[in-house]
């Protein structure tokens, strides 16, 4: 029995001294302690009220329901020293809230009280540091004080108290907000550049993308403290930059739009996304009637947004689109970063350093992750512009190029060697046999010149004629390397009746050019290709060089 009555005194006196914080040194910092909160609804409370409430105990790290969004919280500071401590009260994230009361009491009498509405302040407060609220406190050796803080929060409440000497608070002062500042930096600096690249190369992926970026930004600085901290913008100003995180969700859908070709191939899915660009433009408009309860609603249309991501991923992962992977990806990253996130606003999950940054982590995983689908995008698109599409050989506007590269990287000892052939009577293979056919046979040679000759460029310029490049040590093994070519097509043995000797066959014209002799492009073009008719008037399937 008597063992149950301590467990019970001593319960009964955590309980009793819940929200009392003791000081026992002039050098102060106490960061984990006990306060206690009341919430003002549905009974609005007056500091006299307040002072005679019952408080829940809680951390002094705390994230509330999103109902709970008028609260008061509470503690005692007693010095149990022998000398007098000067130390301060940090609200930690002061920059969030609409109102906020302060009031110092001791023995149930108000010493002093401030007030401050951050939706009408004009500067005239000199309690407010960036993020920080800060409250001077004075204590004489053994004396108490009771501190009551009514905060009003238009969106979420969340809050973190600190007790701080003044070199403490200098130092969490100057380094506050380092990890979303390298954050923002990070993406300001992938923003610009592929702004950059838009600029430079046109690709509408790159503009959705910055925008994107840029729109997650906007909502980074305000949600992270940094525009109040380094700018001095609270209250409306600040919660404005909300609109950012419903304008990167618009971007982000146009950016998978464009990236994936939905418009192009996927009807369906291309209307699935078109559905949430609708609704997120619309909740942002109601923004501008009624800004605080289109950010309530807006956690539905980011969740639909979501969940239509998810479902044109594994739609087209199943239909075989290989760059839906990588959004696949970076949606189960942000899914996993963001629900933690959520949860802590609405008070699911206590007060951490994860917690608190989770959806900025979120974001910035899948912003890098998305840069790299975009890049991969971008060079499919170069070997798109750069090929053929029918038998994969480059394509007529990448020959120059590749013939000025190739022409200054031989070396002295070697020639360059300038090829352009064509199929024998390849008109009459179409019309004996149908175009599809013909293709066919396009394919299996050039597959074969690739494999076969591997230290060869191959460029189709048009309907069956290409272009060869490659290095050779002079001009008879470049002549016996053009022979080798010619046969390796002969010998593929592929039917064609019609023909002089029954298999297809083709016939080339080649030039060699020395090194450090680089001619006109365009002259030694028309001499190739000259050539390559002399060998067809020769009787085709031969070489002319």
């Amino acid at each position: 029995m008597t063992k149950y009555l301590v467990i019970v005194v001593l319960y009964l006196a955590t309980y009793a001294n819940a929200g009392s914080v003791v000081l026992t040194d002039n050098s102060v910092n106490i960061r984990n302690f006990e306060i206690g909160y009341l919430v003002n609804s549905p009974h609005p409370y007056t500091i006299g009220e307040a002072m005679q409430a019952e408080f829940t105990p809680a951390p002094n790290r705390l994230s509330l329901p999103s109902n709970q969004l008028d609260i008061w919280v509470r503690f005692s500071v007693r010095n149990a020293t022998n000398t007098a401590i000067a130390c301060n009260i940090h609200n930690s994230i002061s920059y969030f809230n609409r109102v906020m009361d302060f009031y110092e009491t001791q023995n149930g009498v108000i010493l002093d009280q401030e007030h401050i509405d951050l939706f009408t302040w004009t500067g005239d407060t000199e309690l407010l540091h960036g993020t920080d609220t800060v409250l001077p406190v004075h204590l004489n050796p053994g004396e108490e004080k009771t501190y009551y803080f009514h905060f009003i929060s238009p969106a979420y409440q969340y809050f973190e108290y600190l007790i701080l000497d003044d070199q403490h608070t200098l130092t969490e002062l100057s380094t506050k907000n380092i990890f979303p500042v390298l954050l923002v930096g990070m993406l300001i600096a992938l923003a610009c550049f592929n702004f950059l690249l838009f600029f430079s190369a046109h690709y509408k992926e790159y503009l959705y993308y910055s925008l994107y970026l840029l729109s997650s930004i906007i909502w980074f600085v305000f949600e992270y403290g940094i525009l109040s901290h380094y700018f001095g913008i609270y209250g409306m100003h600040g919660h404005i930059t909300s609109f950012g995180l419903l304008s990167a969700t618009i971007f982000l859908s146009l950016f998978v739009k464009k990236v994936l070709q939905t418009a192009k191939f996927y009807p369906l899915q291309n209307r699935a996304l078109n559905s949430t660009i609708v609704l997120l433009i619309l909740n942002l408009l109601w923004g501008f009637v009624n800004f605080f309860n289109a950010l309530d609603i807006s956690v539905y249309f980011f969740i639909y947004a979501i969940a239509v991501y998810f479902w044109v991923s594994v739609s087209l992962m199943r239909q075989g689109n290989t760059l839906v992977k990588y959004l696949l990806a970076a949606q189960l990253f942000f899914i996993f970063f963001a629900l933690f996130g959520i949860l802590f606003y609405e008070g699911y999950l206590p007060y951490n350093w994860w917690t608190r940054y989770s959806i900025a982590i979120g974001v910035t995983v899948e912003a890098f992750i998305l840069a790299y689908l975009l890049s991969h995008r971008i060079k499919l698109l170069k070997v798109d512009l750069e090929t053929d599409s029918l038998t994969g050989a480059f394509n007529r506007r990448t020959l120059f190029d590749q013939f000025m590269q190739e022409s200054k990287r031989i070396s002295a000892l070697e020639s360059l060697v300038f090829v352009i052939f064509d199929i024998d009577q390849f008109k009459l293979y179409n019309d004996t046999y149908g175009h599809p056919k013909g293709d066919d046979i396009l394919k299996i040679i050039i597959r074969h010149l690739q494999l076969q000759f591997p230290d060869s460029s191959v460029f189709r310029l048009g309907g069956e004629e290409f272009a060869l490049l490659f290095t050779s040590e002079n001009a008879a093994a470049a002549r016996l390397k053009v022979n080798d070519l010619r046969l390796s097509i002969e010998h593929l043995n592929l039917k064609f009746p019609g023909s002089l000797h029954g298999v297809v066959t083709a016939s080339f014209g080649a030039s060699v050019i020395e090194s450090g002799r680089i001619q006109n492009f365009n002259e030694l073009y028309q001499q190739t290709d000259a050539r390559l008719y002399q060998a067809k008037h020769n009787g085709r399937n031969c070489v002319v060089m």
